[in-house]
């Protein structure tokens, strides 16, 4: 049975190596520590007002966000629709086919969409709205062609005003003409 004697001092030698190794000492130290302490009622009592605070601090900041979106609502009804309406009628005899439909962000909901279109071409934007801006993306009509979706402009609520809003529609209808034009 040498060979079992070999074994077992080969294994007593390998036990030795590992508890010598850092990895070793740290389960060692492990095994010696005593139990995590049970968290005092009044410790979960604190965690549990803590919580429920910062819940609430998250909720204030709704309203704030809800109050900025009520602002753009109100900007919406009194001066970007009246504004929208007049670049629509000063363009619609010139061919061109102007929609805004606000609709469902003035109901509540956070969508906004604008139709563009001259001479076959369309651009149609589908924006939504959060407190800092409205993001569009944009699908893009030629005759006999499909639509291509791609990223769109973005109105940031900041800045915008009656003369910001018109410098909008007048760039997304410079834009659809430049692409009617370059390719007919």
């Amino acid at each position: 049975m040498p060979l079992a004697d070999g074994a077992a001092k080969e294994g007593l030698k390998t036990v030795q190596t590992f508890k010598k190794s850092k990895y070793g000492k740290l389960l060692e130290e492990t095994a010696r520590s005593p139990a995590q302490p049970v968290k005092a009622p009044e410790v979960e009592l604190d965690s549990l007002i803590d919580r429920i605070e910062q819940r609430q601090k998250s909720a204030a900041d709704t309203t704030v966000n809800s109050s900025s979106l009520e602002n753009l609502r109100n900007l919406l009804l009194q001066e970007l629709i009246p504004a929208f309406m007049e670049l629509s009628e000063k363009y619609s005899c010139r061919g061109i086919s102007m929609r805004m439909d606000p609709s469902g962000f003035l109901q509540g909901d956070r969508g906004w969409d604008f139709e563009f279109a001259y001479n076959g071409y369309k651009s149609c934007l589908q924006g939504t709205v959060t407190s800092d801006m409205v993001a569009f993306e944009e699908t893009r009509y030629a005759p006999n062609l499909g639509g291509e979706l791609v990223s769109g402009p973005v109105l940031r609520v900041r800045t915008l005003n009656s003369s910001s809003f018109r410098d909008f529609v007048c760039e997304r209808l410079a834009l659809l003409l430049k692409t009617a034009v370059r390719r007919a």
